[in-house]
């Protein structure tokens, strides 16, 4: 221990600490040129983004660590209702948000190097080499 640094916490302030941490999120309300990120019926916002599940494993690649699900890639869909908007300012802006999230949903990559996904040996399942942006993120 260093100057001011007080003595070590405990056990019951380290978990405070922890839960007091994980349950604060920020969220973007506005988009600066799609505007209200809840128009339209588009779930973006800190409203619907407090409302959704989250745990560690969720939609996990070998499986749901609580449910048992199976996963699955397309992990985004808050903005589908913008899906094949048409026209100019908003609408072409939310238009762009829908591809970017399709784009992420769906977008084949390459994965090379990472643990418990490319070394069979880690999980005895075969090693995934193809995947898409949710791939990684949920692991």
């Amino acid at each position: 221990m260093g100057h001011a640094q007080g003595s070590p916490l405990t056990a019951q302030q380290r978990e405070d600490i922890v839960n007091f941490e994980t349950a604060l999120f920020t969220a973007q309300i506005e988009d600066e040129r799609a505007g209200r990120l809840t128009a339209r019926g588009a779930k973006g916002g800190p409203r619907n983004l407090s409302k959704q599940d989250f745990y560690i494993g969720i939609n996990d690649l070998f499986g749901d660590s609580k449910t048992g699900a199976p996963f699955h890639p397309i992990i985004f869909d808050i903005y589908d209702a913008w899906k094949g908007l048409t026209g100019r300012g908003e609408n072409r802006a939310r238009a762009a948000v829908a591809r970017g999230e399709e784009l992420f949903n769906t977008k084949l990559i390459r994965i090379t190097d990472v643990s418990g996904i490319n070394d069979e040996a880690a999980f005895g399942k075969p090693a995934v080499v193809n995947g898409t942006l949710s791939t990684h993120l949920r692991m």
